[in-house]
This record gives C-alpha cells, structure tokens and sequence, in this order.
C-alpha cells in the first residue's frame, strides 16, 4: 500500500471514531496533522491527478484547523496567538487555491 492510500485509509478510520464518539474534534485534528507529518509527503506543485488535488485539499485544511487550534491555546501570548492563526489563514488560503 503506497502512503496515500494510507493517508486515506488512516483519515476513515479517525473520520469512524471520530464519528462514534471515540475522540474529540481536538483528537481528530491533532491525530491527523501528526499523521500528515509522520508520512512525509508535502503537498503536490504538480497536481496531475485527482488523488493529489485531494491530498492537498486535506493537507491544507487539516494544517489549517490545526493551527487555529494551536492558536487557541490560553497560554499562547497575543504575538503567538496572532502568528498561528496567520499560520492558518494561510493555509486556509491555499486549500481555496487548491480546489
């Protein structure tokens, strides 16, 4: 199995606990980014394919919600909190680019 259909695979079975309950929104979004950064694959600059405009889609959206939620860290100080959430932006900005 090469690493997107692990990636795939790996994302339905967090989207089933997720969805049963087993984890919180938190959960899923920390769990699938240190997924997405454990495999190692960046997101396409060639998209040729729809399996890579799906990766990036999701690269970008989970980095994004992930960011945010860093951001929304209490003990963050107002210059951190405002770095992450552009952090996010940003990437929110790419997965529009991407789609």
């Amino acid at each position: 199995m090469n690493k997107f259909d692990r990636f795939l695979k790996h994302r339905q079975s967090l989207l089933i606990q997720y969805k049963m309950g087993d984890m919180t929104k938190n959960e899923f979004i920390e769990d699938n980014y240190r997924y997405m950064e454990n495999l190692g694959i960046k997101p396409f600059t060639r998209i040729d394919n729809v399996k890579k405009a799906v990766y990036n889609y999701h690269y970008y959206n989970v980095s994004a919600k992930y960011w945010q939620w860093i951001a929304r860290d209490p003990k963050n100080t107002e210059k951190e909190r405002q770095s992450y959430l552009t952090e996010s932006f940003n990437h929110y900005h790419k997965k529009d680019n991407a789609t």
